[in-house]
């Protein structure tokens, strides 16, 4: 489709390697910060210890 457009093979390469990357960040970024919410939020509050 792009391709039809008029774009060329190396613009084409670029805009999938940039929103691959965008993706990636965010990704990280939401796994972050929901890997802490979880950290906190374990701390906070006291978990049942099984007795052997």
């Amino acid at each position: 489709m792009l391709r039809a457009m008029g774009a060329t093979v190396s613009g084409i390469r670029t805009i999938f390697i940039l929103q691959s990357g965008i993706l990636g960040l965010l990704g990280a970024l939401a796994g972050t910060l929901t890997g802490v919410a979880i950290s906190l939020a374990m701390g906070k509050y006291e978990l049942p210890v099984a007795s052997s």
